[in-house]
């Protein structure tokens, strides 16, 4: 199923619609969104800023939403986050408006989303643009009682006559626009009298043309939206006593059937007289239309032509401007001679701002002498500073030298402990060897005794072998050596038994010399690995006398460094013993520079006064013009005392003529005084080049401003 739109010119049931579709399982319907286009100059939209990619962001988009819409959308659907997921900038309005309205469906739970936003039948062209396959429901109700409801609203005319024009001219233009670009399946008329009179039937066709199957809950109006809810602004002013009795009762549609013609119970409106234009837009809808001759409908025409009523409003703010203007040309005359006057005073005050300027340069120049002051002081202490920092410098250099000195003492210690320990190592080496020699003599003895064991047992068996022929050959005289054999035979077993402790013996020997083996195995391996470290100890040893010698010539580079500065260190001192005997010779020009700035600071306050006086004599001036424009003002009220009072004002022109002359006397006298503290001020800047071409001058500036 694809996306629809509910349009219509307003007040004629379209909310009422929406609320029965958006209770369907399927489909969702917000509140209207306002979001595609402009419209009667309502602000521009997505439709205008994509065409002019003027959506670059998200925030972009969110805002416009937020802008378009009348109702808080944010309670409905998160647009915020949806406009987040986009790229940017908007490119292609189908896309966007494809997503949008499918994510808002599901953020429901629905399938397709039905937008409720009654004027976007006056732009079919760019709708049918947008959403070339969506249908359309035309909600359709009687003008003249759209009209009776508009004029409760803030949106239309007061008067219903102009509003049943409209509703006309707007009805109208949908009609011919849907015949023109909408095809019969995806157009659908919907009379909203029909609507309340037989809802279930009405309900049933429009889901047959949206291809939907009619639900229960359509039908119940207590499980509705309440879009008055999500509404910015009250909306219980504006509705009709019908709604706002349905809407709190949840009644039956029944309800709505005493809005259905209402327009026959109004006494106040005119509608017994139509025009032509709107009984042709009554009847293309089946509306009943009184019948009447041409002459009624041209005489009731006046009060359905917006056009000569807003003649009428134009006629009386023409009158309204021609005595505007009347008493413009009175103020323009008057404003002449204040202008006049104020001219003069313009020229005066000019003077006295060019004096004031005047006195402002010369203040100028003593302040750019006073910050010449400062600036040499500040170079003075810089030096001062960098004298210090060259001080810090030679004591950081002098505590590098002394931590290179132990570090080198450490490093001796570490190399006599190390000698020590290899000494200490050639001696457990020593040791261990002549153990190595001692266990070896041991082991040639051990080898020896088993060599005499051997040639004792080699010894024994040539016995046994000679016993053993004894016995053979004295077996025949058995009895009579009978004897002798158990003797020998005793002694063989004593003989049996010494070789059996001579083997145990010779095992224990084996055993041991196999331990002794490992040892000396052992013992090897280790003599091997000392000697590896002893090696590896004496390349340390090496290189390490190699950085002793690295750091002796670095010892004695930082000497000759340390001598040169002690060098510098004590030229700086006496330069500074030379500078201090300078000081006090300097100090007493100072303090004569110090009296004549004094001097000039006590000329500096008398200028001050005579300037504060010029200023009460300029506020007497002033004083002097406001009576002379209260004068002006009455001289416009009578034109012949007009020529008397300009002979008076001429007079006390040559009054003010002489006053100004003084003034000007007076000027002179102070430009004078000003000449003279100029001359002071170019001895005091002769002395303080002299104080400043010395630096015996700059450190006693900064010693004074040190001890201020």
């Amino acid at each position: 199923m694809n996306n629809a739109f509910i349009i219509g010119t307003g007040r004629c049931g379209t909310t009422y619609l929406a609320q029965i579709l958006n209770a369907h399982s399927k489909v969702c319907v917000p509140p209207e969104m306002q979001c595609v286009f402009e419209y009667d100059t309502n602000g521009s939209r997505f439709y205008e800023n994509i065409a002019l990619g003027a959506i670059a962001d998200a925030e972009a988009a969110a805002d416009l939403l937020e802008r378009s819409c009348p109702h808080d959308l944010a309670r409905f659907f998160n647009f915020r986050d949806y406009c987040a997921g986009l790229t940017y900038p908007l490119s292609s309005i189908q896309d966007f408006f494809a997503g949008y309205y499918e994510a808002i469906a599901k953020s429901h739970n629905k399938e397709v989303l039905i937008e409720q936003t009654p004027w976007y039948g006056q732009r079919l062209d760019i709708m049918t643009q947008v959403f070339p396959s969506a249908k359309y429901i035309h909600v359709v109700r009687d003008g003249r009682d759209v009209a009776l409801s508009f004029a409760r609203t803030p949106w239309w005319f007061k008067k219903a006559e102009l509003n049943l024009t409209r509703w006309a001219t707007e009805i109208k233009k949908i009609a011919a626009d849907a015949a023109t670009l909408l095809s019969p399946e995806n157009y659908l008329v919907v009379k909203y009298e029909h609507l309340v009179a037989d809802t279930q039937a009405e309900v049933s066709r429009i889901c047959d043309f949206l291809g939907i199957t009619l639900e229960a809950a359509q039908l119940d109006p207590k499980g509705f939206i309440d879009y008055d809810s999500y509404c910015r602004f009250d909306m219980d002013n504006l509705s009709s006593a019908a709604y706002l009795a349905w809407k709190k009762n949840k009644g039956s549609s029944s309800s709505f059937q005493g809005s259905a013609y209402a327009w026959k119970q109004d006494k106040s409106s005119r509608f017994e007289h139509l025009p032509e234009h709107v009984k042709a837009s009554l009847s293309l809808f089946g509306y009943d239309v009184p019948e009447e001759g041409k002459a009624a409908s041209q005489n009731a025409s006046p009060y359905y032509n917006v056009k000569l009523y807003v003649s009428s409003l134009e006629a009386k703010v023409a009158d309204l401007s021609e005595a505007v203007g009347g008493r413009e040309l009175t103020i323009n005359d008057q404003s002449v001679h204040i202008r006049s006057v104020e001219s003069e005073l313009a020229v005066r005050a000019k003077r006295i701002v060019e004096f004031e300027q005047a006195l402002k340069a010369r203040g100028e120049h003593i302040a750019g002498l006073a910050s010449t002051i400062n600036d040499q002081t500040q170079h003075i202490s810089s030096l001062d500073a960098e004298l210090a920092l060259r001080a810090g410098r030679t004591a950081a250099l002098e505590k590098e030298l002394t931590d290179r000195g132990q570090h080198i003492a450490g490093l001796n210690n570490t190399i006599n402990e190390q000698i020590q320990h290899i000494s200490g190592l050639d001696i457990e080496l020593s040791q261990r060897a002549k153990l190595i020699a001692d266990f070896e003599a041991e082991l040639k003895a051990h080898a020896r005794h088993i060599s005499g064991l051997d040639q004792t047992i080699e010894n024994l068996a040539r016995s046994v072998e000679d016993h053993e022929a004894d016995r053979l050959a004295r077996i025949r005289q058995h009895s009579e050596l009978t004897e002798e054999f158990a003797a020998r035979a005793d002694y063989i077993c004593e003989l049996n038994q010494l070789l059996d402790d001579q083997a145990k013996h010779i095992a224990a020997l084996s055993a041991e010399l196999a331990m002794r083996v490992e040892q000396y195995t052992a013992y090897e391996a280790e003599v091997i690995a000392c000697g590896e470290r002893k090696a590896i100890l004496e390349q340390a040893l090496a290189d390490q006398a190699q950085h002793i010698q690295h750091l002796g010539s670095e010892l004695a580079l930082y000497s000759e460094r340390l001598s040169e500065q002690e060098t510098a260190a004590a030229v700086l001192k006496e330069h500074t013993v030379e500078l201090d005997k300078t000081i006090g010779a300097q100090a007493q020009h100072i303090h004569r520079l110090e009296e004549a700035v004094s001097t000039a600071q006590e000329q500096k306050s008398v200028l001050e006064q005579t300037l504060l006086a010029r200023e009460d004599h300029i506020v007497g001036l002033n004083d002097i013009g406001a009576r002379m424009t209260q004068q002006v003002g009455e001289l416009s009220a009578q034109l012949s005392m007009r020529l008397d009072r300009i002979g008076e004002l001429e007079e006390q022109s040559n009054v003010k003529g002489a006053e100004i002359r003084g003034l000007q006397h007076d000027v002179m006298a102070q430009q004078a005084t000003i000449d003279e503290l100029r001359m002071d001020a170019q001895r005091l800047q002769e002395s303080l080049d002299q104080l400043n071409a010395s630096w015996c001058g700059r450190l006693q500036a900064f010693r004074q401003k040190f001890h201020k």
